[in-house]
């Protein structure tokens, strides 16, 4: 099994960079699997206004200063107050991190809260300036700022305090099934841990799941398996860091990055098989490759020249899959800059000028074999690295284009196949106009397994 699933909650908000913008989460490398992947995270910032308020708590007013703030805790069962409050106590710790000295809390039945239509509870609140740095995690609620709620479980969880929450908007599930044996899911995840895991990560009251084919949703999707929420008239997106709308609004669905590093790993613990997304988003085919244009199969590889997993790849994959593969006319081997080190922007660089210059991407690929090779007993390579096997000056090489912009559009496109880290592939089936996501390093054995899914060929 690729993936370990004790790791998976504990990373939950870091493996898209959705929840890495509080620093109570501790920033780290996450992997797939202990040993396959190099991941990068992004963070998303978001422009949220901010003011100094006065805070009124039944017959008690504390006038806010810069800095200072309240927090209200508004509950529904009175019989996880006990844990409610420890959790508070760690929370309000972890806000002088910020600079926020959350002195007085309060900590009310809903019936006894001004704001009535709370999207979650137990719900934390709080009611002073909040620094830009935690605008991601909340959402303004009039004078109030509230914890959204898959944060509020994802940190109760991180310390250990078992809170169960209500969730006011319900949500029907749809998953719609992919058509490979390895996109395939048969939800055998026991049920009430299933609505669980979706309720707080869609902050909605999940009532109904249904496993549908492909051919039961008429609007083509971005990949598959994909789970489908559907919720009524309320943008569920502004309490959910996960979620976005598909489907002209009808439905929303988890952003691809946080599905396929976390989701889709918890769920392949309990199907006993690895569950791989499958995508019906044609690629971009240009850039450096080998093999034949006109090959059936096209197996993109987004990787960084400091990735040892790739460099795992090309000296134990490439080989064989070069004689049996891409010499038969079978595979379009494709090859995609995806950053993950800094240090490899300049070795990147030039090799995209190169290719622009000179278009061959048989020396393009050689190179890139040799710099691995050099990473692998050196662990580092360097710009003089390329000036020697290419024979050019390097740096001269990353004046001749504008690859930055090259860098970008790649890193665009890697983003709607949901890739974080290298190596990850796209094996694609350019007649059927679909393939499949790969995460990590994969042997030969299972890369030429997926190759024959791909085609169609049953094992």
């Amino acid at each position: 099994m690729r993936y370990v699933f004790i790791a998976i909650i504990i990373v939950v908000a870091l493996v898209v960079g959705l929840l890495a913008y509080t620093h109570y989460i501790t920033p780290h490398k996450v992997t797939t699997t202990v040993t396959k992947t190099t991941t990068v995270t992004s963070t998303i910032t978001e422009t949220t206004k901010t003011s100094t308020t006065t805070t009124t708590a039944t017959t008690t007013t504390t006038t806010t200063k810069p800095g200072m703030c309240t927090i209200y805790v508004i509950y529904v069962d009175p019989s996880q107050l006990s844990r409610v409050k420890e959790f508070t106590k760690k929370f309000t710790q972890e806000l002088t991190r910020f600079g926020l000295n959350c002195s007085n809390y309060y900590f009310l039945h809903t019936s006894k809260f001004e704001v009535k239509a709370l999207p979650a509870y137990p719900s934390l609140l709080i009611k002073g300036k909040l620094p830009s740095s935690l605008y991601n995690a909340f959402i303004k609620l009039g004078n109030y700022w509230l914890l959204k709620p898959p944060i509020f479980k994802y940190v109760s969880m991180n310390y250990g305090i078992n809170i169960k929450m209500r969730f006011t908007y319900k949500s029907e599930v749809v998953v719609v099934n992919g058509s490979f044996p390895s996109s395939r899911i048969e939800l055998k995840m026991p049920r009430n841990k299933l609505v669980e895991l979706l309720s707080w990560t869609s902050s909605t009251n999940v009532t109904k799941i249904e496993l549908v084919g492909q051919d039961k949703i008429s609007t083509q999707l971005p990949y598959y398996p994909i789970i489908l929420f559907k919720v009524g008239n309320v943008n569920i997106t502004e309490y959910t860091p996960l979620l976005k709308p598909v489907s002209n609004g009808r439905y929303y669905t988890y952003d691809i990055r946080w599905f396929n590093e976390v989701l889709i790993p918890i769920l392949s613990s309990y199907e006993g098989k690895e569950i791989l997304l499958e995508t019906h988003i044609k690629p971009d085919l240009r850039g450096p490759s080998i093999g034949s244009k006109e090959a059936p199969i096209k197996v993109l590889i987004f990787e960084d020249v400091y990735c040892p997993f790739c460099a795992r790849f090309y000296a134990n994959v490439m080989p064989n899959l070069t004689v049996n593969f891409i010499k038969k006319g079978i595979i379009e081997f494709i090859m995609k800059d995806f950053i993950v080190h800094r240090a490899s922007v300049p070795i990147h660089e030039a090799l995209v000028c190169y290719y622009e210059r000179y278009g061959n991407g048989t020396k393009y690929y050689m190179t890139m074999s040799k710099l691995y090779e050099l990473y692998m007993k050196k662990g580092q390579v360097t710009l003089s690295d390329v000036s020697d096997i290419l024979g050019l000056n390097a740096s001269k090489l990353r004046t001749l284009c504008d690859a930055s912009k090259v860098l970008k559009e790649e890193a665009e496109l890697a983003s709607k196949y949901g890739v974080l880290g290298t190596p990850t592939f796209v094996i694609w089936n350019n007649d059927m106009g679909k393939g499949l996501i790969l995460v990590g390093y994969a042997g030969y054995r299972e890369f030429v397994s997926l190759i024959n899914e791909v085609l169609g060929i049953n094992p």
